[in-house]
């Protein structure tokens, strides 16, 4: 909308026309003007570029979770309640993380992926600690912080699809799911966020754990103790070793074990094919791990929604 608004604005009959945009980040300081970025020479083009992008991200988000009516959209407007700024009386501070992001996704500047998971994990914290000054509050922030944080995660797993389908990120050498031994759900839903083995090990982990915490909210009146195993502050190779054997442990309790057996060994499979050359950090561990949890657990509620659609 906003490149047509650009060419209907402007005379472009002459058909050698051609111009460039240049973007101000600003704000107001003692009766003066701060610029605190400076993007310059942009096409118009980019507009429909992002848009298109916003829009692919989301079908394969849809497509990843089976729910045609998945609603979430990731683009320009909401990228700024995805990465946690500081806010201090109505005034934006430590915000150049999110204009390192406009400017690549305005020039094509490829991203550095972990850094995007560590803002990830951070804006986590925040949300979990209901940490004040930040820029994260949302409605989904008025349920349980366990829901909002599965949520921002479905998102935020769509946002990296986004810088993906605009260039600054590149895909990884997804998984092949033909042999994994899962639910279609959890294959389809690899298969479309391209996960490699660990990540893949880490998503079925996480999903799990989501069992045992749907199982445990049911049983114990919405709590979900199997969350305080987690270490929010990211999870290192002999935790990821010890949760495993802790899940066992908890579905046998929860008496779902019987329903989750073969999806647990195949979790045991590729963590032990893949520990002693693990090469994921301990944020992109919890990530990915919270990402799993956050599928288990939004899938009843999204299926529920879509009977209403």
């Amino acid at each position: 909308m906003f490149e047509k608004d650009i060419l209907e604005s402007l005379d472009l009959r002459n058909e050698e026309s051609y111009f460039l945009l240049n973007f101000i980040f600003y704000k107001p300081s003692n009766q003066a003007t701060k610029i605190q970025r400076l993007i310059k020479d942009i096409s118009p083009s980019i507009f429909r570029r992002i848009g298109e992008a916003a829009i692919k991200a989301n079908k394969r988000m849809r497509e990843g979770l089976n729910q045609e009516f998945f609603k979430s959209y990731v683009g320009l407007q909401n990228l700024y309640y995805m990465i946690p700024v500081k806010v201090k009386q109505g005034d934006v501070t430590k915000y150049r993380d999110l204009l390192d992001l406009y400017d690549a996704l305005f020039t094509g500047r490829p991203i550095k992926k972990q850094h995007l998971i560590d803002k990830f994990i951070e804006a986590i914290n925040v949300k979990r600690l209901d940490k004040e000054g930040y820029n994260l509050k949302s409605d989904q922030d008025k349920i349980d912080w366990t829901l909002s944080i599965a949520f921002y995660l479905l998102n935020a797993n769509m946002l990296i699809k986004f810088f993906e389908f605009t260039g600054c990120l590149k895909e990884g050498n997804p998984l092949n799911i033909s042999a994994l031994k899962v639910s279609d759900g959890i294959k389809t839903f690899i298969e479309k966020m391209n996960y490699n083995e660990q990540q893949s090990a880490m998503f079925i982990l996480g999903y799990l754990i989501g069992e045992i915490g749907n199982a445990q909210y049911r049983r114990l009146d919405g709590n979900k103790p199997i969350l305080n195993k987690l270490n929010f502050n990211g999870i290192d190779k002999t935790k990821i070793v010890r949760l495993t054997n802790d899940v066992f442990a908890k579905l046998k309790q929860e008496k779902i074990r019987a329903f989750n057996e073969v999806t647990y060994f195949e979790l045991k499979r590729l963590i032990d094919s893949n520990i002693a050359s693990w090469k994921l950090n301990k944020n992109e561990n919890l990530f990915y791990l919270l990402s799993g949890y956050s599928f288990a657990t939004t899938q009843p509620i999204l299926k529920e929604e879509n009977k209403h659609e």
